[in-house]
């Protein structure tokens, strides 16, 4: 179950079938599922002709940690010919990764999880707020060992798309430096990387406010997305 559609498990024969793991970002909070980022490319592509499949696997809420379980156990056994990584900056944080609570495939099924998911929720907030999460990138970096892994032994192609967080204005951006470590890391393990915050760079200040959700600095509106 994800948020566009049902996929099936199988392959279709002749389809090439794109999985696209992220948080929030790539999920969409807010956004119409016609309006993803994953819906609009594949519209395009197949509007080429290209037979392809992009299922989007993202869930609000994860980071890294549960990201690389999301990889291992729900994408690889989908047989996909490529794998994208949608990075988000907070996605090093290291209290929202357990395990047990990535294995959902919603975020909604939380169960008797509840409890841990609400401690995960203020040790997160706690973590922001002393900026102590981006200070480890353990499970970013366990998440692009599995990636590069991936693509080795599968031979699946891997791309990480980076997306700047509290993002207002070019100008006052303070966390270039943070992109440069993240595609370090992935460009380490083999992995292509496309930072958004190039993209950025060519639009004016009026187009880069429109990208995002009014009040948001983080979530794109529908015009961020395309």
């Amino acid at each position: 179950s994800m948020k566009d559609r049902e996929y099936s498990v199988n392959k279709p024969h002749g389809t090439y079938r794109v999985a696209v793991i992220g948080d929030s970002v790539t999920f969409g909070s807010g956004i119409a599922v016609e309006n993803l980022y994953t819906e609009i490319l594949e519209d395009r592509l197949k509007a080429e002709g290209r037979p392809v499949e992009i299922l989007n696997t993202a869930v609000t809420g994860y980071n890294s940690v549960q990201e690389d379980v999301v990889l291992r156990e729900k994408v690889i056994p989908l047989n996909p010919d490529m794998v994208v990584i949608g990075y988000c900056l907070n996605d090093n944080s290291a209290t929202d990764g357990f395990k047990e609570i990535a294995r959902q495939m919603h975020p909604g099924s939380i169960g008797s999880r509840l409890h841990s998911k609400f401690i995960s929720l203020v040790l997160d907030r706690l973590e922001e707020a002393t900026g102590s999460w981006f200070k480890s990138f353990r499970g970013t970096k366990q998440l692009f060992k599995s990636l590069g892994r991936s693509q080795r032994d599968h031979g699946i192609e891997a791309v990480v798309v980076i997306f700047p967080y509290n993002f207002s204005a070019l100008e006052v951006y303070k966390q270039r430096e943070r992109h440069q470590q993240i595609r370090g890391m992935a460009e380490a393990e083999g992995i292509r990387v496309l930072d958004f915050l190039e993209f950025t760079k060519t639009l004016s200040a009026a187009e880069r406010e429109a990208l995002y959700q009014p009040g948001d600095k983080a979530h794109f509106s529908a015009a961020g997305m395309k």
